[in-house]
């Protein structure tokens, strides 16, 4: 399979707030799936972040990916899952734990790449859809 990389990204309005998260799948550079996540009425940026995070990782999955790379603008979220950071926040483990396990299922791995907020736009854009229309629509397959 080509080289699969995940971009993700989430926020909240008034953090917390309405918050909402995105991701996106590319497959040799070529975007092949995307998807909005409407976290909840008043959650944070983190937990948004983490929504974004693990729906991307599924996504991937489910098209049989063998290895990704796992690209976001939330510090927080891409050392917490590699292992670099700790965390500190209860509410947030079992997140961490599931994006972790979905990446166990990959049986190359994932490698993890700050994606700074500038150039993280598509994810972005994705989250504030989520946010403002208060709605889920994960796995809209732009590529069969």
């Amino acid at each position: 399979m080509a080289e699969v990389a995940i971009e993700f990204d989430g926020g909240a309005q008034g953090n917390p707030g309405p918050a909402g998260s995105g991701w996106l799948v590319r497959e040799a550079g070529v975007v092949v799936a995307v998807g909005t996540i409407f976290v909840g009425a008043h959650d944070t940026n983190n937990v948004a972040e983490y929504h974004g995070c693990i729906s991307g990782l599924e996504a991937a999955a489910a098209r049989g990916a063998a290895h990704v790379t796992l690209r976001g603008d939330s510090m927080l979220v891409l050392n917490q899952v590699s292992g670099k950071w700790n965390v500190n926040a209860a509410h947030l483990e079992p997140l961490r734990d599931r994006a972790r396990a979905v990446i166990a299922k990959f049986p190359m791995g994932a490698d993890f790449e700050h994606l700074p907020a500038h150039l993280n736009f598509m994810a972005d854009a994705l989250s504030n859809v989520a946010m403002d229309g208060r709605k889920t629509e994960t796995g809209i397959h732009l590529i069969a």
